[in-house]
């Protein structure tokens, strides 16, 4: 094998190495990254404090006031 070759079988080697541990970075970052907290969607719900009302969600926290049941 001629010198030049050799340096680009080298060449290629070490951008597949980058890639591999590029990737592996990116799955350890993905992978690591704290999830949003998962709420109900937006409306009225049943207070679970009082069975005979509802209470409105907006979507982060819950209201003072309620309502009777639809």
């Amino acid at each position: 094998m001629t010198s030049i070759g050799l340096v680009l079988v080298v060449l290629v080697l070490l951008i597949a190495a980058a890639a591999v541990i590029g990737g592996v970075v990116v799955l350890v970052v993905r992978l690591t990254k704290p999830k949003p907290p998962i709420h109900p969607a937006a409306g009225w719900y049943p207070d679970p404090n009082n069975p005979g009302s509802m209470r409105y969600f907006d979507g982060r926290v819950w209201s003072q006031p309620v309502r009777p049941p639809e």
